[in-house]
């Protein structure tokens, strides 16, 4: 059954403008547009900050449930089971991301490890 994903950028004055996030939401676009989503929905917007600057640009994965509050959701992203919060993501990354994670649904743990 597609699932229905939301992809989070940062776009913090760290991660936007001296890791260059907008580049890595860019490369993240691209990719959303030519690979297999296998029937897959996403949406993927930019976020003010997930408090993990020194890890960025940061990317957070996480696939949307029915009914689930989008107010609570916009307030604390990362919380709740589903939630991949991706560190020192490069533009490169970004079909590594929509392919297994989007497409297979596998998260890609070693993203969210890095120090």
């Amino acid at each position: 059954m597609p699932k229905k994903y939301q992809i989070l950028v940062c776009k913090g004055p760290e991660c936007g403008d001296k890791r260059h996030a907008g580049d890595v939401h860019a490369a993240i676009a691209v990719e959303l547009k030519s690979c297999p989503l296998n029937g897959n929905e996403v949406v993927l917007e930019r976020y003010s900050c997930f408090g993990k600057c020194q890890k960025g640009p940061n990317v957070l994965v996480r696939e949307m449930k029915p009914n689930e509050n989008l107010r609570m959701i916009l307030l604390m992203p990362t919380a709740g089971a589903g939630a991949y919060l991706y560190h020192l993501v490069k533009p490169e990354e970004a079909r590594q991301i929509v392919l297994e994670h989007i497409a297979n649904g596998r998260p890609l743990l070693e993203l969210t490890r890095r120090k």
